[in-house]
């Protein structure tokens, strides 16, 4: 059940389009694509969101997570990802004069998962797929198969003025959450606002050796700005696991 919050897969996906068609030249910058290679791609992401529905009540979200990859030479790949996002809204639609009365709900979500399949190219795109996972930590001893396969479909980045060389940019299907660690970086989602929803959508970006994704929407912003910085990039089990 878990893993279809993580991807969902559509048919009418065409393989033959590679995925920086999709992403905004203004959020990402200029891409010139080459064929991913095998090697081991990380990012991480800090995501805040902040809005003001209505001068009563205010919603803050927050993500922060890390994927790790690994596509090895023999076709073999491993991901393991770790997601905590947390929810904290204060206040109430309607003017209440009564402090007491105003109200505050918190929230969070950690989520650590490793997943495990295949990876081949055709061109320039390569196309990896998850069949197998593990909840829980990032030892894949305990995998089983999934009933909804994983599959993102990623360009090796040959040059970029705002990605460094040898990044990938991967593109998962419509109906993707990956654990709150998409973003929207494509066209469509840039060109439309946002308000009142914190930002989410099926791009990711990996650098190697790691990539560092900062993403920010206040209350006075029409949509996110990204910033990108090359990095290690560190995944720590017990950030991401259930508190008891």
């Amino acid at each position: 059940m878990r893993a279809c919050i993580l991807l969902g897969m559509v048919a009418s996906a065409r393989a033959d389009v590679a995925p920086p068609v999709t992403f905004a030249p203004s959020v990402v910058g200029k891409l010139v694509p080459s064929p991913p290679v095998a090697g081991d791609y990380a990012m991480s992401l800090a995501m805040s969101f902040e809005e003001f529905v209505t001068t009563e009540l205010r919603i803050d979200e927050r993500v922060r997570g890390v994927l790790r990859l690994t596509l090895a030479a023999d076709g073999s790949a491993r991901a393991c990802l770790g997601s905590h996002a947390s929810h904290v809204s204060e206040g109430q639609y309607h003017y209440e004069p009564d402090p007491a009365k105003r109200q505050r709900h918190a929230s969070e979500e950690l989520r650590l998962v490793a997943l495990r399949g295949h990876w081949q190219v055709t061109g320039t795109v390569a196309t990896l797929r998850f069949d197998e996972s593990s909840w829980g930590s990032c030892d894949l001893a305990k995998a089983q198969k999934s009933e909804a396969a994983v599959e993102l479909r990623c360009v090796g980045v040959g040059t970029g003025d705002r990605l460094p060389a040898g990044s990938l940019v991967c593109e998962a299907t419509e109906r993707s959450e990956l654990f709150g660690l998409g973003m929207p970086m494509g066209e469509a989602n840039h060109n439309q606002s946002r308000r009142r929803m914190p930002p989410a959508g099926r791009h990711v970006l990996l650098g190697a050796p790691g990539l560092m994704i900062d993403v920010r929407q206040g209350s006075h912003d029409a949509r996110p700005t990204f910033t990108f910085r090359a990095g290690a990039v560190t995944l720590v089990e017990r950030d991401y696991q259930p508190r008891k």
